[in-house]
């Protein structure tokens, strides 16, 4: 899901070219100072896949139980 979020605030118009810009070394680099656990950056297919399955019920009671805590 930060997949999506990060193609939304860099404005990338298409999973191509999510894929394209947000697989560079420059990016890799910055996305690791802002957290240093991050390892791997997902395929945007991944992210289509996951959002062709998902239920946004399930997304909303996730957000709802983060709210809660």
């Amino acid at each position: 899901m930060i997949y999506g979020i990060l193609m939304f605030v860099y404005q990338q118009p298409s999973l191509r070219n999510a894929n394209k810009e947000m697989s560079t070394a420059i990016f890799f680099k910055n996305m690791k100072a802002m957290f240093p656990d991050f390892e791997t950056m997902p395929h945007a297919d991944t992210l289509s896949r996951l959002l062709e399955r998902i239920k946004v019920e399930e997304i909303e009671e996730e957000i709802q139980e983060l709210s809660d805590q």
